[in-house]
């Protein structure tokens, strides 16, 4: 009965944490990358929040894309 209770009583509780909000992500603040045709990079998102700035397409007929693959 020890357990279930805990875990009961945990589900119940009303301390609730509200952690402040994130702050924008802008060029000034993210981490920057710019990639050529084929490259890759691997991101540390701790520093930073989380937060990557991708450089803008400088070509106006040519698309870019960017695949993001999250691992831990």
């Amino acid at each position: 009965m020890g357990l279930p209770s805990l875990l009961l009583a945990a589900a119940c509780s009303s301390d609730v944490v509200i952690l402040p909000p994130l702050s924008p992500c802008t060029v000034s603040r993210g981490q920057a990358i710019n990639l050529a045709v084929g490259e890759y990079a691997s991101v540390d998102p701790i520093p930073d929040s989380g937060c990557v700035v991708f450089s803008g397409n400088p070509s106006g007929t040519n698309s870019v894309e960017f695949l993001l693959v999250a691992q831990s």
